[in-house]
C-alpha cells in the first residue's frame, strides 16, 4: 500500500495520467483489505479474550468452590479474583500480548515505507473534519447501548458471585457444590458473550473511525499527487514521506513498550491466582447409614482473642439421640457443631464411623447442617428451598410450610413458591428466612441433624414447632446449639454437654 502511494506520487510528477489512475486505485484496493484484517483481527482478538476470561473465571470456581471445605479467602478476594482481576488482565495482558506482536510487525513494516504523503490544506482538513465528527455521533448511542447491557450483565455476575460465595457452605452441606460450579460457570459465559458483544460494537466504531481517517489521508494525498500533477505543488511529497516514516516508527515503538511492560506487570497475577488445580485431594468414603458417630481427643481454635481453643473433646452420638450443647457467647458452641459436621476443619483428632476409623469420611449424604446465618440468594422462593431435592411435588412442600408455621404466609406470597426473593432477601423476616433455610435442610431427606441455634429469630409459638420437629421425631439424630430452651424441651435430650 505504501509502495502504491510513493508510485502515485512519482507518476504525478511524471505527468503520467493512466498509470496514476490505477495506481490510485490499487492504493485503494490495498487499504480496504489492510482495514477489514485489521477488523477481522480485532473480532478474532474478542472471541478469544471471551474464551480466555471464561477459562480464568472458571479456574477460580474449581479452586475456591471445592468439594473439600477449605475456604482461604473472604468475599472480598473472591470478587476481586471474579472480576477486578481478570478485567484488569484482559486490558493489561491478554490485549497488550495482542498489541505487542501487532506493535512489532509495524514497526518491521515502517522500514518498507518509501513514500507517504500527508499535506494539510485548510479547505480539505475541514471537508473531511466533517465525517470526522459525524461518524463518533452515529455510533456513539450504539457504544453506549452495548456498553449500558454489558454493564448489567456484569452487574447481574456480580451479584451471582456474591450469592454464590455466601451460600459456599449451604450447598456443601447439601453436597451439591457442583450445582454451585455450574451456576457460576454458566453466568461467566453469558457475561463474557454480552462482553464480547459490546467489544465488537467498539471495534465497529474503531474501525469507521479509522475508515474516515485513513480514507481522508488517501484522498488527501490523491488529490495533492493530482495537484502535483497539474504543477501547482512542488517538493511536498518526499517531506511528508519521511515525516509519516519516522512517526509511524515512534508510535508502534512506543506502543511495543507500553504493551511490554504491562505484560511483565501482570505476568505474577496469572502465576499466581490462576493455577488450576489437576486434582482434589479430597477422596470421600460415602456411607449408607449411620448407626453411630465417635469423636476422640478433637482439638481446634476459635476465636480471634487471647487465641481460645477447645482440646481433647470426646462424644459419642448413637443413631436417633438428641444431644444439646450450650455454653457462654464466645464459648466455641457454634465452631464445635461445625467440626462435629464438618471434621476436614480440625487441627487434631479421631473420628470412628460405626467403628470404623474414618479419616476423611463424608457425612454429608446422611447428615444436614442447619446455620443460624439463613443465607437465601436472588431467585425464587422454590429454587432456594429445593436445591437438594427437586422431585418433591408442590403439596409435599407445602406440607414443610405448615409444619414450620409458614402456610399463612406461603398463601398471601403473590405468586406462591414462584414469588422472587429480593436481593439479600430484605423483604423476608429474620424468622421467615431462617424457617426457608429449616424447609431446605428438612427437604433433603437426612436422618441426623446438626443444627445451630435455629430458633433464635423465632417467637414461641413457632420455636415450638420447630423443636417439636427435631426433638420429637424418634427416626431423627440431634446434635442441637441453643441457648433458649425451656424445662420440657430439655427434657426431651438424652444428653447436654455444657462448654
Amino acid at each position: 500500500m505504501a509502495y502504491s502511494f510513493s508510485y502515485i506520487i512519482n507518476k504525478a510528477i511524471e505527468g503520467d495520467y493512466q498509470i496514476f489512475l490505477i495506481a490510485s486505485i490499487c492504493a485503494c484496493i490495498f487499504l480496504v483489505i489492510h482495514l477489514i484484517s485489521e477488523f477481522v483481527g480485532e473480532l478474532i482478538l474478542n472471541h478469544s479474550l471471551e474464551i480466555l476470561n471464561t477459562l480464568l473465571r472458571d479456574i477460580v470456581a474449581y479452586n475456591i468452590f471445592r468439594d473439600k471445605y477449605d475456604l482461604k479467602i473472604d468475599s472480598g478476594q473472591f470478587l476481586n479474583l471474579s472480576a477486578t482481576k481478570i478485567n484488569l488482565l484482559e486490558r493489561n495482558y491478554f490485549r497488550n500480548t495482542f498489541l505487542l506482536t501487532k506493535s512489532l510487525l509495524g514497526i518491521c513494516a515502517s522500514f518498507a515505507l518509501l513514500i507517504y504523503i500527508s499535506w494539510l490544506s485548510l479547505v480539505t482538513v475541514l471537508c473531511f473534519s466533517v465525517f470526522v465528527v459525524v461518524v463518533p455521533m452515529i455510533m456513539t448511542k450504539k457504544n453506549q447501548k452495548a456498553v449500558e447491557v454489558a454493564n448489567f450483565e456484569n452487574d447481574n455476575f456480580l451479584q451471582h458471585a456474591k450469592d454464590a460465595f455466601n451460600s459456599y457452605w449451604t450447598f456443601w452441606s447439601l453436597n451439591i457444590t457442583e450445582k454451585l460450579v455450574d451456576q457460576m460457570t454458566e453466568g461467566s459465559r453469558v457475561l463474557e458473550k454480552k462482553n464480547k458483544d459490546m467489544k465488537n460494537v467498539m471495534s465497529l466504531n474503531k474501525f469507521l473511525n479509522r475508515s474516515v481517517l485513513v480514507f481522508g489521508q488517501v484522498s488527501m494525498v490523491i488529490i495533492f499527487s493530482y495537484y502535483r500533477y497539474l504543477n501547482f505543488l512542488e517538493g511536498t511529497g518526499i517531506i511528508a514521506t519521511l515525516n509519516t516514516i519516522g512517526a509511524t516508527y515512534v508510535f508502534f515503538g512506543n506502543d511495543s513498550i507500553v504493551a511490554f511492560t504491562k505484560i511483565l506487570a501482570h505476568d505474577k497475577v496469572i502465576k499466581q491466582d490462576y493455577k488450576k488445580l489437576a486434582h482434589d485431594d479430597y477422596h470421600k468414603t460415602r456411607i449408607h447409614h449411620i448407626h453411630k458417630i465417635e469423636y476422640k481427643n478433637l482439638a481446634f481454635k476459635y476465636g480471634e482473642e487471647n487465641n481460645k481453643s477447645l482440646k481433647n473433646f470426646n462424644l459419642k452420638i448413637r443413631e436417633g439421640e438428641k444431644v444439646l450443647v450450650r455454653g457462654e457467647s464466645g464459648s466455641g458452641k457454634t465452631m464445635l457443631i461445625k467440626h462435629l459436621f464438618n471434621p476436614v476443619g480440625l487441627d487434631s483428632g479421631t473420628i470412628f464411623l460405626n467403628n470404623i476409623l474414618v479419616h476423611n469420611v463424608d457425612l454429608r449424604d446422611k447428615v444436614a447442617f442447619i446455620s443460624q446465618d439463613s443465607i437465601l440468594n436472588k431467585g425464587s422462593i422454590l429454587e432456594n428451598i429445593n436445591v437438594a431435592n427437586q422431585e418433591l411435588s408442590q403439596k409435599e412442600i407445602e406440607k414443610y410450610f405448615e409444619m414450620v408455621g409458614l402456610g399463612k404466609f406461603l398463601k398471601e406470597l403473590p405468586h406462591g413458591l414462584e414469588t422472587q426473593i429480593a436481593d439479600n432477601a430484605l423483604t423476608l423476616s429474620g424468622g421467615e428466612r431462617q424457617r426457608l433455610s429449616i424447609i431446605r435442610s428438612l427437604i433433603s431427606n437426612k436422618d441426623w441433624y446438626f443444627v445451630d441455634e435455629i430458633i433464635s429469630a423465632l417467637d414461641q409459638e413457632n420455636a415450638k414447632k420447630v423443636l417439636d420437629i427435631f426433638l420429637k421425631d424418634k427416626h431423627k439424630t440431634v446434635i442441637m446449639v441453643s441457648h433458649k430452651l425451656d424445662g420440657y424441651y430439655l427434657g426431651l435430650f438424652d444428653r447436654i454437654i455444657d462448654l
